[in-house]
């Protein structure tokens, strides 16, 4: 399939508008919170087939997996952010939004690496 940049970055904001449907259900109900999340790690799921080397849809794919508690496709897809953009994880991960321990060190590892010019 060959890339589709305009449908990568509509599937993702898709998927972040049902991030954020996600976090005011699991104010009231944790199992609808999760099914949301689910549909979210979905939509992200469509948008990288669209856009594989997409990292911002990875590093974004990899908070809804860490949230459902699926830390080690969290850790598989902060990996690949980091190697679809190391040059480039500060202005991938700059926008204001909460972040957990591990994407806090996936960004360290990654300027770490962009720094000292080795890759991941």
């Amino acid at each position: 399939m060959p890339i589709d940049s305009a449908a990568a970055r509509a599937l993702n904001e898709q998927a972040n508008d049902t991030v954020t449907a996600a976090r005011e259900a699991g104010k009231t109900s944790i199992p609808i919170q999760t099914a949301t999340l689910e549909q979210a790690h979905a939509l992200y799921t469509q948008a990288l087939a669209h856009d594989p080397t997409n990292a911002e849809i990875y590093y974004n794919r990899s908070g809804v997996s860490d949230l459902l508690g699926w830390h080690a496709q969290a850790k598989i897809d902060l990996d690949l952010a980091i190697k679809h953009a190391p040059e480039d994880m500060k202005g991938v991960l700059s926008k204001n939004r909460p972040r957990n321990a591990q994407q806090d060190a996936a960004i360290y590892h990654a300027k770490q690496a962009s720094s000292t010019g080795r890759g991941h």
